[in-house]
């Protein structure tokens, strides 16, 4: 039997399946199971059964996206990192009524299945495979954490050991919420999702949904598609077009950098290391309105953008300890159909994006151009999956590294982010955002530390830039990241001074 194939026309024909004492139930659009599907799901009961145990209500089992498998893998060599667990905190000027944000919570959950998700591995056909088991109207087993604290300090205290606590993918739901009560009338919500089931675009969508089912006490309904008929359509996409992608790939990454140096004082290389730990810290830097201006006309001027022009000179500053180049990642949101805009799931798909040793030697504005086109042709085949790119490259697991690049560069912008942009970071400045009926400020949590070994994140919230530094301790100190930096600001001052 072809596990694979069975697990595919499960997610496909959206067969719902539930354990029954020792009988196996389903539920399906128009009721009834082909006789082939219906044999096939007869011959594997026994694993289906063992996939199953434990839950309690009908549940889709699927396999996992490209990059869902990357993360699991990621999850299966370190379970107890929280690296890539996303959070959202918020600041209420007020008292949330904890019976409606339950009721809220619940509906959240229907309307949203991936987030009750649990992740397993599945023996079928002689193979073992990941999968996600997405349940449906089971919402009994969503807990609201609730806890009084003394002061606003205190509640910071509990919110990040609340993210810092691991979630056990392999049982559902993996969204949790922290409602913290303190002085005599303020309060603060923590959202954690597992990365697996959310993104950074489906966050706001999901806070918008959570804010509305609140507020208007709507009935949730399930919104469809599900994220797993954007895995089946993301396993049958035209062949010829992968074998493009992959073509295009295989060129721009002919030859791979053994590893990123980060600075020359870091430690220790990889080659000394037996197993990468995902571990991090963070450090902030803010641009001004007059700094954000100086590189938005500095971009308009040589007919790039923003962004390019910051990632321009993140690569420069690597290539001055990288002699044989370097490669930055750079997260998108991939290209998928308008049909999944309302659909929630892990859609961010990182790109690659190369920089030969030559470019120090050339004037900023060349190697500015040359990133821009490269940068153009990543986003060309960003809906490509990084995870079937790093097969394709032939590139074996290991553990002591991330494949193909170890940097990332990642820029926001209020377009993609919305309102949050306003409740995730810790702006000089904030703005307060209605939520929940409450006035709110941002109680920004320290997280998504440890993806890779450096992360350079600049957010835009339209006004000025606040950067995120989020680093590997054991390869740079505190003093050296933030000597790092300094450096770098001081390389986007003269990038934009040179005529």
């Amino acid at each position: 039997m072809d596990g694979e194939a069975l697990l595919e026309a499960l997610a496909k024909e959206r067969v719902f399946l539930k354990l029954h004492g020792d009988k196996l139930k389903y539920r399906v659009p128009g009721g009834q199971l082909s006789p082939e599907l219906a044999s096939q799901i007869k011959q594997a009961k026994p694993m289906l059964a063992d996939c199953l145990a434990g839950e309690t209500d009908f549940c889709l089992i699927s396999p996992l996206s490209a990059n869902q498998q990357s993360l699991f893998f990621n999850y299966q060599v370190v379970p107890e990192s929280t690296a890539y667990d996303l959070a959202i905190g918020v600041s209420l000027d007020g008292r949330v009524e904890e019976k409606r944000l339950r009721a809220a919570l619940a509906g959240l959950l229907v309307r949203y299945p991936c987030l009750g998700s649990s992740y397993r591995l599945l023996t079928i056909g002689g193979r073992t495979l990941p999968c996600q088991i997405v349940g449906i109207g089971d919402v009994d087993r969503f807990e609201l954490h609730v806890e009084t604290v003394e002061d606003f300090d205190a509640a910071l205290e509990v919110a990040q050991n609340f993210y810092d606590t691991p979630l056990t993918l392999e049982s559902s739901p993996n969204f949790l919420c922290q409602l913290i009560n303190f002085s005599t009338s303020e309060s603060a919500l923590l959202l954690k999702f597992s990365h697996l089931s959310a993104d950074g675009w489906t966050m706001g969508m999901i806070v918008s949904a959570l804010n509305k089912l609140y507020t208007d006490s709507t009935p949730a309904e399930m919104a469809l598609p599900l994220y797993t008929d954007y895995v089946i359509d993301q396993r049958t996409q035209e062949s010829a077009r992968w074998a493009s992608a992959q073509a295009y790939w295989q060129n721009q990454l002919a030859q791979i950098p053994a590893h990123t140096s980060l600075n020359d004082c870091e430690s220790p290389r990889v080659e000394q290391v037996s197993q990468r730990i995902p571990q991090g810290e963070t450090q902030f830097f803010e641009l001004s309105s007059q700094g954000r201006d100086r590189v938005e006309a500095f971009a308009q001027q040589h007919h790039t953008t923003a962004s390019v022009v910051l990632l321009a000179v993140m690569q420069r500053q690597l290539l001055a300890v990288n002699p044989e180049g370097v490669i930055v990642g750079v997260p998108t949101l991939g290209a998928r159909a308008p049909g999944y805009f309302s659909c929630a799931g892990y859609f961010v798909n990182p790109v690659p994006v190369f920089a030969g040793p030559d470019r120090l030697a050339q004037p900023f504005d060349e190697h500015l151009q040359e990133t821009a086109a490269n940068l153009a042709g990543a986003l060309e085949h960003r809906d490509y999956p990084f995870g079937w790119l790093v097969k394709g490259l032939g590139l074996a697991p290991d553990i002591r590294t991330t494949p193909v690049f170890q940097v990332l560069f990642n820029f926001l912008q209020r377009e993609v982010l919305g309102d949050l942009v306003d409740w995730l970071y810790p702006w000089s400045e904030p703005q307060s955002r209605p939520f929940l009926g409450l006035p709110t400020n941002p109680f920004p949590v320290f997280q998504q530390e440890g993806q890779f070994d450096l992360t350079l994140e600049i957010i835009d919230n339209g006004e000025s830039y606040l950067g995120l530094l989020k680093y590997d301790p054991a390869r740079l100190s505190e003093d050296v990241a933030s000597d790092w930096i300094d450096a770098y600001l001081a390389s986007l001052d003269a990038a934009l001074s040179e005529n």
